[in-house]
């Protein structure tokens, strides 16, 4: 009688687990993504690069690159087991334009120590990569906005063609994009809750893809404005040819209210 007891009582706890569960599989809802946000700084200094894309830069695959998105992965089983719990409806692809949508205003002194940093091997210099997904909270989502970061160190030699870069002093090499290694988590997934992680089973550290960075100066006015430029280097899904950047979304279904 006492196990029976205790069996009753596992049921009873575990059945509502499990019925939210059958629920979101065979119901949920779809909660796409109502502004995908990037963020990229240098050594903790002003960010050099914000950007979001929103309604018409949110793009839901159709189905012919749904299609060849999924031959691509054909082959690993680890990644075919991830992409059985998603539909093309649940996949979107952020269309983020490559000029930044704010202006680089560092002061002059803090300019001059960023670029001190980056020329002394010594120290120790990185770049964050962050992002924000925010979705319909009254779809059933536990958080409106899931976030994470990811920060990594720079090569000397990445380093210096930065430093020169933003001291701008006219050479072929200060107008030249430099190339940042393996910091793009292009596949990145967005549950119910805050916490927004890169899909490993798509994609590891070895093959986080490349950016280009160049910064930017309106010579024709007095203001010496300046600002970021970044372009992400390798196939993309969209504007193959353009100046841009692309941040693909999965987008965990959500119970029902």
């Amino acid at each position: 009688m006492g196990g029976m007891i205790i069996v009753l009582l596992i049921c009873i706890v575990w059945f509502p687990l499990l019925f939210m569960s059958l629920i979101k599989s065979v119901a949920g809802v779809i909660n796409q993504p109502l502004d995908v946000s990037v963020t990229i700084t240098l050594g903790g200094y002003q960010p050099i690069f914000t950007m979001s894309a929103q309604q018409s830069q949110l793009k839901v695959m159709d189905q012919p690159k749904f299609n060849k998105f999924m031959k691509a992965f054909s082959r690993d089983t680890g990644a075919m087991q991830f992409l059985e719990n998603y539909e093309k409806e649940d996949i979107t692809v952020a269309e983020l334009e490559g000029n930044s949508n704010s202006l680089w205003t560092i002061s002059p002194p803090s300019k001059q120590k960023m670029i001190e940093e980056l020329m002394d091997p010594n120290s120790s210099f990185s770049v964050v990569f962050s992002w924000s997904i925010q979705r319909n909270m009254s779809l059933g989502a536990k958080a409106e906005i899931a976030t994470d970061k990811l920060s990594f160190p720079l090569k000397n030699t990445t380093r210096k063609n930065i430093a020169k870069m933003i001291a701008g002093n006219n050479t072929e090499s200060s107008r030249t994009p430099v190339t940042i290694e393996r910091i793009y988590p292009y596949y990145v997934k967005a549950p119910s809750d805050s916490n927004s992680k890169p899909i490993k089973q798509l994609l590891s550290e070895n093959n986080f893809m490349n950016i280009t960075i160049i910064l930017s100066r309106d010579n024709t006015t007095k203001s010496n404005s300046e600002w970021w430029v970044l372009n992400l280097t390798g196939n993309r899904i969209y504007n193959q040819h353009a100046q841009a950047l692309e941040l693909v979304v999965f987008n965990d279904k959500v119970s029902p209210p």
